[in-house]
């Protein structure tokens, strides 16, 4: 079930901010003449309470100051031309808040799902992403990999 980001704009204005969003297909990240794109674009929106995630950009605009939880899965899958290993980032205003390391043991055609949790004081505006480490790393879909947060106080 897709929520559309402006569904639920209404609850903001009780302090309910809360998003959860899936990868639904496979990505693979590629880097082209040194312009990477790197950031990883979360496109099933499953709860957007407030509308700060973005599915368009994969961007989350904290509404408010406060602390927020950010919770993180990301899967890859190693293949012929894959690495077999790749890090995930999540990118406050362009620094790091937290590294995973998704890694397959040297074997490739194998899976690595990787979850980590952290708790950060944002401003108002702060926007958060998810980064990619690596060009051509295979980040699986199907919503085995998503990105959620919620404003704790």
């Amino acid at each position: 079930m897709m929520i559309d980001d402006d569904d639920d704009s209404h609850l903001f204005v009780s302090g309910k901010i809360a998003f959860q969003a899936f990868l639904t297909t496979h990505k693979i990240i590629q880097n082209i003449r040194n312009q990477t794109q790197r950031t990883v674009i979360f496109d099933e929106i499953r709860t957007n309470l407030g509308g700060a995630y973005d599915g368009h950009t994969g961007i989350f605009t904290a509404p408010v100051a406060g602390t927020y939880v950010l919770s993180l899965t990301i899967g890859i899958y190693t293949g012929d031309s894959h690495p077999l290993e790749g890090y995930a980032y999540l990118i406050k205003n362009d620094q790091t808040q937290m590294t995973l390391l998704a890694d397959t043991h040297e074997q490739a055609g194998q899976n690595d799902i990787v979850t980590g949790t952290v708790v950060v004081v944002l401003n108002a505006g702060d926007k958060l992403h998810v980064e990619s480490s690596n060009n051509n790393l295979y980040i699986v879909g199907q919503h085995l990999s998503f990105f959620s947060g919620f404003l704790l106080s």
